[in-house]
């Protein structure tokens, strides 16, 4: 009874009310500083001697380099918070580019002579004049040229190799005129057997050809193909260091398909 007629006073009323207001205030004061925590303004920093630059390649002046900056710096943090690089199909290719560039930064060393020359009698047959051909082709009509060099050494450092595609078998150089014309003809005796070739352009179309089979008239001396050696030994040694260095970044991964 004591403590239900206590309750009844003024002051005890008085007390208890400010007590609810008090933590009340509290609770509100906690949650507007973890509003105000989310809602914290990220730091853009644009140094200065960036808009210097910048200014000096297009003169607009520095406010309005410094408008530009920022604008490209506010949208790509947004594009950041929003994850643009895992909904958005273009920028994942970019990024995607950008890697396999990294992929290509590994270092290897200029042949000498001799690795030169033993890369040519190697692959002697690559360089001799050819009688026939056999090969598949594969129609990228549909890619950019770009689009498609890029597509050759995708399939090159993957070391893909044809399946379902029509193959050609021991056409001669004169036949492969005629059907696919000059141009393609002679492009395609450069192109490496058991690799895929540049994009070749065929009478409005566009081919990815992978030799398979070579059969030669005559082998041509190394002197007169020294510099289709060296490029080709190049294109050989940038792509194993790339395999190489995608075989490492492989390990880290599980692949499994469902």
């Amino acid at each position: 009874m004591f403590l239900k007629s206590l309750l009844k006073e003024p002051l005890v009323q008085f007390f208890f009310s400010g007590m609810v207001l008090y933590f009340m205030y509290i609770n509100i004061d906690n949650n507007q500083e973890t509003q105000n925590t989310q809602q914290r303004k990220k730091e853009i920093v644009i140094p200065q001697i960036q808009i210097d630059e910048y200014n000096q390649s297009l003169p607009l002046g520095m406010k309005n380099i410094e408008k530009l900056l920022t604008y490209h710096q506010i949208l790509l943090e947004e594009s950041y918070f929003l994850e643009l690089y895992k909904q958005d199909k273009k920028i994942e290719e970019i990024l995607v580019e950008k890697m396999a560039l990294m992929l290509s930064q590994g270092e290897y060393k200029e042949p000498t002579e001799d690795e030169l020359f033993n890369f040519y009698k190697k692959y002697k047959k690559e360089y001799g004049s050819i009688k026939k051909f056999s090969f598949y082709l594969l129609d990228v009509s549909q890619y950019s040229f770009n689009q498609a060099k890029k597509l050759t050494h995708k399939l090159n450092l993957l070391t893909v190799v044809p399946e379902n595609l029509p193959l050609k078998e021991h056409m001669t150089l004169a036949q492969v005129k005629e059907i696919y014309g000059i141009y393609f003809a002679h492009q395609l005796q450069y192109q490496f057997s058991h690799k895929w070739s540049v994009p070749l352009l065929a009478k409005g179309k566009t081919y990815l050809v992978y030799i398979t089979n070579k059969e030669i008239v005559q082998n041509e001396s190394f002197e007169n193909v020294e510099n289709r050696v060296y490029q080709d030994y190049l294109y050989q040694q940038n792509l194993h260091v790339q395999q190489k260095a995608l075989s490492q970044i492989l390990q880290h991964y599980k692949i499994e398909v469902r």
